[in-house]
């Protein structure tokens, strides 16, 4: 009886140590943080798709989430930084994609990802139909 005791014991110490150490390095990776937030509007309504959180270095997703009421809110992590948000929507201005400017270097964290969660970007209101407000008008 004790003998299986001390092997569950342990065995839910092992568990618990790897599941401790395997989210402490996940949270603390070596590279950029960064969150952003906004609102996405086309001419007075609110635009429903899907928003990409990218780096300048790499044009792949870092994380792709769907606008509910035309509001994003996104955080990612990337060896490099350089990140923007990339909205597969038209509002007139042409092209399928419209990129917002790039996000601040003072909203990239090195190294922490409390610092980007607790200090999100704010991109406020962005309606699509500025298109003066796109990053790259020739996409």
């Amino acid at each position: 009886m004790h003998r299986v005791f001390l092997i569950v014991t342990l065995a839910t110490l092992a568990l618990v140590l790897s599941a401790v150490s395997g989210e402490t390095v996940a949270a603390y990776k070596i590279g950029y943080w960064t969150r952003v937030r906004g609102y996405l509007m086309c001419r007075g309504g609110y635009v429903e798709t899907w928003a990409s959180l990218k780096t300048s270095k790499h044009s792949n997703d870092l994380v792709n989430v769907a606008t509910y009421f035309g509001q994003f809110d996104m955080t990612s992590y990337a060896h490099n930084p350089g990140f923007f948000v990339s909205i597969r929507a038209d509002c007139g201005c042409g092209g399928e994609y419209f990129e917002l400017p790039l996000v601040p270097s003072g909203y990239q964290y090195r190294d922490y990802s409390m610092l980007a969660e607790n200090n999100p970007y704010e991109y406020r209101v962005i309606d699509l139909a500025n298109c003066s407000a796109r990053r790259n008008p020739h996409i």
